[in-house]
C-alpha cells in the first residue's frame, strides 16, 4: 500500500536523549559549570518552551538555537559565558554522541530489502543529524533526508509535508509518517491526510488518531 516511508530521527531511530545527556554533560564540564541532574532540568524547561515556540511558528530556528544557552547561563547568574558560542559546541558534541533506539537498524533492514523507499522527516539541525547517522551507520538506508532547516518548515506544519511530496512527486496515498512526537509527527501527518504511526517507545498509550501505534519497530513490517 504504501511507497514511502518518512522516519523521524529523534527518539525514533536516534535515542536523542542518551546524546543531549552526554553532550550536556560535555559542554558542563568545559564551560566549568558543575553538572547536576537539576541542572539539566533547568535547561530542558528553557529548551522545551523555545521548541513549543518554534511549533507554534512562534519563532524561527535561529532564535531558538540563539536563545537557550543564553537565557540558561543568564538564570544561572554566569553571564561570563557566551551562548551562542555554548549552542554551536552543543551542536558538535550532539554529532559526537551518538546513539540509536531500539531495534533501529534491525528494522530499517527489514524495511530496505522489503523494497519500500525510506526517507527522513526530522526537525533537527541538519549537519547534526547527518552526523549521527553516519555515526550510527544508519545513512545509507535512506533514499534522502527532508531536514526542517533545509526544508524551509517545521513539522506540525503542512507546507513540510507538502514540500515532500512536491519533492518526491508522489501521492498522500503512498506515504506513511512514523514518529514519537504526538505534535510534530502525528498531527502534523494527519493535518496534511498522510497516514501515521506513533512510536510510543515508552508505552505511555497516549491517546492519538494515529492509523498504527507500535511500542517496539521491529513491529513496523505487521502493522502495515
Amino acid at each position: 500500500m504504501y511507497k514511502a516511508l518518512l522516519f523521524d530521527l529523534d527518539d525514533t531511530l536516534l535515542d536523542f536523549k542518551a546524546a543531549e545527556d552526554f553532550a550536556f554533560k560535555q559542554l558542563m564540564q568545559e564551560s566549568n559549570v558543575p553538572y547536576t541532574q537539576q541542572l539539566f532540568v533547568q535547561y530542558d524547561e528553557i529548551n522545551q518552551q523555545l521548541w513549543r515556540q518554534l511549533e507554534r511558528q512562534e519563532i524561527t530556528k535561529q532564535y531558538l538555537l540563539d536563545q537557550r544557552f543564553t537565557r540558561f547561563f543568564a538564570a544561572l547568574g554566569y553571564d561570563n559565558l557566551d551562548g551562542i558560542a555554548a549552542e554551536r559546541r552543543f551542536r558538535q558534541l550532539l554529532g559526537e554522541g551518538a546513539f540509536l533506539m531500539p531495534n533501529a537498524k534491525e528494522t530499517l533492514t527489514v524495511l530496505k530489502h522489503a523494497g519500500y523507499q525510506l526517507y527522513t522527516a526530522s526537525n533537527g539541525v541538519y549537519q547534526t543529524q547527518i552526523r549521527r547517522m553516519q555515526a550510527t551507520q544508519i545513512l545509507d538506508f535512506f533514499d534522502g533526508h527532508f531536514i526542517s532547516e533545509t526544508v524551509g518548515y517545521e513539522k506540525p506544519n503542512v507546507k513540510f509535508f507538502e514540500y515532500i511530496l512536491n519533492e518526491l512527486k508522489i501521492t498522500k496515498q503512498d506515504v506513511l509518517m512514523i514518529g514519537d512526537g504526538l505534535n510534530s509527527d502525528i498531527k502534523g501527518a494527519l493535518a496534511s491526510d498522510i497516514d501515521c504511526v506513533y512510536y510510543d517507545y515508552a508505552n505511555r498509550q497516549q491517546a492519538n488518531d494515529a492509523q498504527y501505534t507500535v511500542t517496539d519497530l521491529l513491529d513496523l513490517p505487521s502493522v502495515f
